[in-house]
């Protein structure tokens, strides 16, 4: 009976140390949710609506934490709204295809092409001829390659990445809703909860 005591004080001490250590994370993770949510519906219209198209193109297997932080980044960075959930779902399947997590994936197309970085970019199998690209959108508005302004060569670059990673990711044949896929949305569905929960504990002081 002692030891069976024993037992049951231990297990006590066990659930203790997960509980408070979950409370500690989940806090964290609300603190950091909460001014992010609020420059992601600054930055937005249909802020809502956006998130659960974001979702879909990534298959549901990022946290909404890491959806919305991409997205800012992405859309601080110019990359337009109207374009991420695309590019979302083309980081995911290229992605895959090249070893990356869904989350290093949309680093990799936010940053590359923000920076207009092919190296970045090569992670993730975009291969872009710049000067191509320049000379494709010139002459899509009537222009010379050597009359661009700055943020006409960005729309060049970006329409581009857009046209290779589309064309790359409609290639793939793999299947991308496998066994990886369960366990990452049944993560996805966890770091959701628990970054609720540091929401509403963070929102209740």
């Amino acid at each position: 009976k002692a030891a069976a005591n024993k037992l049951a004080i231990a297990g006590v001490g066990v659930a203790a140390t997960a509980l408070t250590a979950f409370g500690v994370a989940a806090f964290k993770a609300g603190m950091e949710m909460e001014p992010l949510k609020k420059a992601f519906f600054d930055l937005t219209t249909n802020s809502d609506e956006l998130l659960e198209s974001l979702n879909k193109s990534t298959g549901g297997v990022v946290s909404n934490l890491d959806l919305i932080k991409s997205s800012n980044q992405a859309l601080m960075l110019g990359i337009k709204q109207n374009k991420l959930p695309e590019f979302f779902e083309i980081a995911s399947k290229l992605g895959k295809a090249t070893g990356r997590s869904v989350s290093e994936a949309l680093g990799d197309i936010t940053l590359g092409i923000s920076r207009q970085s092919k190296m970045i970019l090569d992670n993730i199998g975009i291969v872009i001829n710049t000067e191509e690209a320049y000379r494709k959108y010139a002459e899509s508005i009537g222009k010379t390659t050597s009359t661009l302004t700055e943020n006409e060569k960005s729309i060049a670059f970006q329409n581009e990445a857009l046209e290779i990673g589309r064309t790359k990711a409609e290639a793939l044949t793999f299947a991308t809703d496998g066994g990886t896929d369960a366990v990452l949305r049944g993560k996805k569905a966890w770091d959701d909860f628990k970054t609720s929960v540091g929401v509403n504990a963070f929102n209740a002081l």
